[in-house]
Formats: C-alpha cells, sequence, structure tokens
C-alpha cells in the first residue's frame, strides 16, 4: 500500500485495523442479534472514535446507503438487497481507502444485483474508494472494473485494462465470455 510492503510471510508490517481496507464477504458476515446500527458499529469498533462520533458515522453510512431507516431491524428482519447495504455500510463506515469486494452479489437477484453495483460504482467514484472485485461473473466485472486480472488456478492469465482485453482476450475465460457477449449483443 502506498509502496509499503504490509505483510509477508510470518511478518505483519501493518497490523490489519490500520490499513484502511474495507471488505463485504460473500456471505456478508452480518451477525443475526445485533441491529443494523450495531453490526455498522461492530466495524467501527477498532477506530479511535467516541459514541457519539461512531454513532454519526454509522448514520451517515447507512443513509449513503439507503437503509438508515432500518438502523433498528435485525438482519432477519430486512430483504437480502437490504443486507447487501448494510454490509457495505458496515464496510464503508471506517472510511476505507480500499474496499475489498469478495462475491458480495452472488445470492442476489439480477434487478438487485444490477443496481447495487451501479451503486457502488457511484459510491466508490464519489468517495474516491479503490475497489477490488473477486468475482466469477464477468458482467459484474464489466460494470463495476476499469482493470482486471484474470487468475486460472491461481495463476495470472491475463491483466489490464478490462475493454482491452475483452477486444482481445488471450485467456479461455475471456474467450468464452467475449463470445458470450457477442450473442447477447445479436438478439
Amino acid at each position: 500500500m502506498d509502496d509499503n510492503v504490509v505483510s509477508e510471510p510470518a511478518k505483519i508490517f501493518y497490523p490489519p485495523h490500520l490499513r484502511g481496507v474495507g471488505m463485504l464477504f460473500q456471505d456478508l458476515a452480518l451477525w443475526p442479534n445485533l441491529s443494523v446500527m450495531n453490526n455498522v458499529l461492530l466495524g467501527l469498533s477498532s477506530e479511535r472514535l467516541t459514541k457519539h462520533e461512531a454513532r454519526e458515522r454509522a448514520r451517515d453510512a447507512l443513509a449513503l446507503c439507503g437503509v438508515e431507516s432500518l438502523a433498528s431491524r435485525k438482519p432477519g428482519k430486512i430483504s437480502g438487497g437490504q443486507q447487501q447495504r448494510v454490509a457495505l455500510a458496515r464496510a464503508i463506515a471506517m472510511r476505507p481507502r480500499f474496499l475489498l469486494l469478495d462475491e458480495p452479489f452472488s445470492g442476489l437477484d439480477l434487478v438487485t444485483k444490477m443496481k447495487l453495483l451501479h451503486e457502488i460504482s457511484a459510491l466508490a467514484a464519489d468517495q474516491k474508494l479503490t475497489t477490488i472485485l473477486v468475482t466469477h461473473n464477468p458482467m459484474e466485472a464489466i460494470v463495476l472494473c476499469r482493470s482486471a486480472i484474470v487468475l486460472t488456478s491461481g495463476r495470472i492469465e491475463e491483466s489490464g485494462d478490462l475493454a482491452d482485453l475483452l477486444k482481445d482476450p488471450q485467456s479461455e475465460m475471456l474467450k468464452v465470455f467475449r463470445e458470450h457477449l457477442n450473442g447477447f449483443q445479436e438478439i
């Protein structure tokens, strides 16, 4: 980060809570026994904030994600898309420099998924967040990413500007994806 090594095998140079990284997990990692507000506040527990500052930051993040009105509800009492927004609010409440998204859209219907992808894209641009998306769904990458790294069995197959990669794909994965894209354009 910023040309500094944060860790290497068996050695940590910057502890995770000082790295400025927010994460949205595939399973969302929301605590079912905590309210929406308390789930977001839990993400701020390592920050040095007063209770008032933490609640204000959590409210701001919930508002930014459009779920402020759900603050007192439990995750089990809100929809999947709302849960995604709560998990996103928890990640951005800490005002990270990097936002890591680990396949967070896999359980959503297409309409909710596309809406959230566009909202995250706008939010990342507005907050100047570097966003890293791990996905097996190239459509998600097209909506959210400018650059891409294609991995196969842990090896980098190709990397670079996503639009350029799609023009002349070298990896089997992108070749197949481009064929499917061309099929959609013919419809």
